[in-house]
């Protein structure tokens, strides 16, 4: 019996020490998960929606969109020369959520390493015009943007110091822009740290409500001249650690 019992408790010893040994895999929180977009099902007309129902029409497809290998599984890739009313985009009628309000956009993208450093480079537009009313993430001049305007001489933006914080080109990284209504307040993330924060109290829209991908108005202007892949958008501000969270479950 002595002979046995020790055996046994040889045996469990084993199995916890085996459990111990496996990786934490790291599960990031969806609460608050209003739309995503996984951009796994290759199509030559929508962008199919993968929670929610948001499905986007793509424009300029075969030319400057562009169906491409992604960091998991496929990507949209989003090209076009300034001044060429016809570069790559998604439009979405309607946005799945209201961006004044507290939100979090948690995307992984890759730029080109040809793209140009002093033209804007839009990743995801929500605005009546250029200058506002609504929002706007963007790459310019080397620093990561959100920005709102009243639509005239009014702007205001939080954005990433170029000579301190460089934007990663062409190698996919995961990017989070949160924003928080209550606070009225922006936060930046590149792979899960923060490169920036500050004030921001983006101005409602009066025109529509669609949302664009990849650049202004869905192929109008400001080509990414990059690629986006499995875009989440939350109808929350996520904290700093769950930021943490998704980008290490982004890089599993």
């Amino acid at each position: 019996m002595k002979r046995t019992a020790v055996c046994l408790n040889f045996i469990i010893a084993l199995t916890i020490g085996a459990i111990l040994a496996l990786p934490i895999i790291a599960v990031a929180d969806d609460t608050g998960l209003t739309a995503s977009w996984n951009f796994n099902v290759e199509s030559d007309k929508v962008l199919a929606a993968t929670t929610g129902d948001a499905v986007g029409t793509i424009h300029n497809l075969g030319t400057n969109a562009k169906w491409i290998n992604g960091k998991n599984g496929k990507a949209l890739l989003f090209t076009g020369a300034k001044g060429e009313h016809n570069c790559g985009g998604v439009q979405f009628d309607k946005s799945p959520v209201d961006f004044t309000k507290s939100f979090t956009v948690e995307t992984t993208i890759k730029f080109l390493p040809d793209a140009p450093y002093r033209e804007f480079k839009e990743i995801i537009s929500w605005c009546d015009a250029e200058r506002g009313p609504g929002m706007r993430i963007y790459n310019f001049y080397g620093m990561m943007t959100i920005r709102t305007g009243d639509g005239d001489k009014n702007l205001a933006d939080v954005r990433t110091n170029s000579s301190a914080v460089k934007i990663p080109a062409d190698r996919w990284f995961h990017l989070v822009v949160t924003y928080d209504s209550e606070a009225e307040k922006a936060v930046i993330y590149f792979d899960g740290s923060k490169v920036a924060e500050g004030p921001l109290k983006i101005t409602p829209r009066v025109k529509s409500s669609s949302l664009a991908l990849g650049s202004y108005r869905a192929g109008y202007a400001n080509a990414m001249r990059g690629a986006i892949d499995d875009l989440k958008i939350y109808a929350k501000a996520k904290n700093e650690n769950e930021v943490a969270e998704a980008y290490l479950t982004n890089i599993q």
